[in-house]
């Protein structure tokens, strides 16, 4: 299939299921992994209730020494 219109059938699927909606996508995901522990996370993840919000139960981060440690409940 060509590629155009390959990416025209992908973009009337998401505007016919509403999928451009990325939060509603993630909020009615089962599970989430939030990628990166910096400063937002810091200070958002606790603030913003993000882990029940999203139904976070997985952290990653490319920083080594971050691996193998849970943070707020989530390995």
């Amino acid at each position: 299939m060509e590629f155009k219109q390959r990416l025209r059938d992908i973009t009337e699927y998401a505007e016919e299921h509403d999928t451009f909606n990325r939060a509603r996508v993630v909020r009615q995901a089962e599970n989430v992994c939030v990628f990166g522990l910096g400063t937002f996370f810091r200070e958002a993840f606790v603030s913003k209730n993000v882990k029940e919000t999203y139904h976070v139960n997985l952290l990653s981060d490319n920083d080594p020494k971050l691996w193998g440690a849970a943070k707020r409940g989530c390995p």
